[in-house]
């Protein structure tokens, strides 16, 4: 009975949270005065921009304060919304927008 009733409640959360991070990225790039490349996150979107001005994973992490294992998640993510392969191919496409 009890998980029956969590099952909802859990898809309650989920929908929270989802608003919530959609929210969250309006509410960033608002405040930045930018807009994200198409389909990206704020944060992907820096990473991005980071990216197209030639920094290394590493000097990415230290700009951002992040760890290079999660510029690297970043990345990959970035490539699969963009559907490049390349850091050129996303310097490309920041310059096209």
């Amino acid at each position: 009975v009890l998980e029956e009733s969590w099952g909802s409640e859990r898809k309650k959360v989920s929908s929270l949270v989802k608003r919530y991070s959609l929210g969250k990225e309006r509410v960033l790039q608002s405040l930045s005065g930018r807009e994200a490349a198409e389909g990206l996150t704020f944060r992907e979107n820096d990473v991005a921009l980071l990216v197209s001005e030639g920094l290394s994973n590493r000097e990415i992490a230290d700009r951002l304060f992040l760890s290079e294992n999660t510029v690297k998640f970043y990345l990959k993510s970035i490539f699969q919304k963009l559907g490049v392969s390349s850091r050129r191919d996303v310097k490309k496409i920041l310059l096209l927008r």
